[in-house]
């Protein structure tokens, strides 16, 4: 009990801020996989559906093809994501899904507790953006393992 303490309570403690970034960040490419998988089995109405989100940015053609690829992204963004593999890259394309989100939920009139759920999205993703998957992710090791070969 003392060791967890120790995490808890010793600001700086690397380790369990790894280990926080790393449970973070498999937890949310979960989720986003499981909102991805749902909407790529949903279909061409469903890709229509979604893809119509880009009237809102003067887009009319092809709603199918940009709803498809918004549940691409986020079901492929949240398997990298979860992977910790190409995060920065992964995290754009899912920024792009919730800001889309955000101006459909804003110009439908939705109360703040609907699109809530996207802000908090934007916020992580920002925040994977800049701080990259950590010491625990796929690219963490791929970096190292070049860096490991180029000082050889």
């Amino acid at each position: 009990m003392n060791s967890f303490l120790w995490y808890i309570l010793i600001p700086g403690n690397c380790d369990f801020i790894e280990l926080v970034v790393a449970g973070l960040r498999i937890a949310i490419g979960i989720i986003m996989m499981c909102h991805g998988i749902e909407k790529f089995y949903g279909g061409i109405d469903t890709w229509r559906w979604l893809g119509k989100a880009m009237e809102n940015f003067g887009i009319y053609r092809l709603p199918a093809v940009w709803g498809f690829l918004a549940a691409c992204a986020e079901f492929f963004g949240g398997f990298f994501l979860m992977l910790g593999l190409g995060i920065r890259i992964a995290t754009i394309f899912l920024l792009a899904v919730m800001a889309v989100a955000y101006t459909m939920h804003r110009k439908n009139g939705d109360p703040f507790q609907v699109y809530s759920h996207t802000l908090t999205l934007i916020v992580l993703f920002l925040s994977f953006l800049v701080m990259g998957g950590g010491q625990w992710s796929g690219d963490h090791a791929i970096i190292k393992q070049c860096v490991h070969k180029v000082h050889k």
